[in-house]
């Protein structure tokens, strides 16, 4: 019994989580050095045009003292709430804050990589994530988004692409309260979005 109950605590130990090192930069996902299915009419630089909330309403407390929030019915306009979550970026700093709001620009590179650029600006573009298409017929758009130091994994399907803009639907996910950190224990909350983001 003795035994039995010591291999017990050595596979409990086996499989606890082990936290990242303190001070490390290094996000905690597998990123992949290459990327398949790269279909060319992807490939392009895009304005974050639209999100419409296309699932049950939610809310989002927006104040503390005293505590309010804001209720978003289906068909709401949510554009700003996913700009604020893509435009993130991978530091501590919004890339909100380097780039004029109207310039803000997603670059799907033909690499499978993505970026955040400026138009009409001579800021850096930063490394936003990645994406490929998979499915039978490469109908699924997978966009993969990093936010701090977490990476946000989105599937829009079905999707459309043409020469003006790029639209579909995914499941994304949402503040709980905007005064504590995003994603951290239960601050999320997953909706259906109808995303469109026209080509610049």
């Amino acid at each position: 019994m003795k035994r039995f109950l010591f291999l017990v605590f050595l596979s409990l130990i086996a499989c606890e989580d082990h936290p990242a090192a303190e001070g490390s930069d290094s996000i905690p996902v597998n990123i992949p050095e290459t990327f398949t299915n790269l279909p060319d009419k992807i490939v392009g630089t895009y304005i974050l045009d639209n999100a419409t909330l296309n699932g049950p309403k939610f809310e989002v407390i927006v104040a503390a003292n005293p505590e309010t929030s804001v209720e978003y019915q289906p068909n709401s306009d949510i554009t700003q709430l996913v700009r604020n979550i893509v435009f993130r970026g991978g530091g501590e700093v919004s890339y909100l804050s380097v780039c004029n709001e109207a310039q803000q620009a997603i670059e799907f590179k033909s690499d499978g990589k993505t970026s955040h650029v400026c138009m009409g600006s001579n800021s850096n573009a930063v490394d936003m994530g990645f994406w490929n298409t998979t499915g039978k017929n490469d109908d699924l758009l997978a966009w993969s988004i990093i936010h701090g130091k977490a990476l946000i994994e989105c599937e829009i399907v079905p999707y459309q692409v043409n020469s003006e803009k790029l639209s579909g639907y995914l499941v994304f996910p949402l503040p709980r309260n905007t005064h504590t950190p995003f994603l951290e224990g239960s601050n999320h909350q997953y909706r259906k979005i109808k995303i469109v983001l026209s080509k610049a």
